[in-house]
């Protein structure tokens, strides 16, 4: 999903820049967690209860991942917009 190739941070304000590299770290670890939750949930046909928490936790963890990579857009659009 991230192109750090792409990704340079010289146009950033410091804070930006300091969480556009927290956003190249975080995204890669959400997308291996949704991943194993995934698994989980494809492997688990007969604990209904650990199918709910699995099925919550995907839930929670989507959204974040979904709200990561949205700004983790917008920065990138801004830096290429003042590049």
């Amino acid at each position: 999903f991230i192109n750090t190739a792409v990704a340079q941070t010289g146009d950033f304000s410091y804070n930006e820049k300091r969480e556009f590299e927290a956003l190249e770290k975080d995204i890669p670890i959400l997308e291996e967690k949704i991943s194993q939750l995934n698994n989980l949930l494809m492997n688990e046909v007969s604990d209904y209860i650990k199918i709910l928490n699995y099925q919550k936790e995907l839930d929670e963890l989507s959204l974040i991942y979904e709200e990561k990579s949205i700004r983790y857009l917008e920065l990138l659009e801004k830096q290429e917009n003042i590049a």
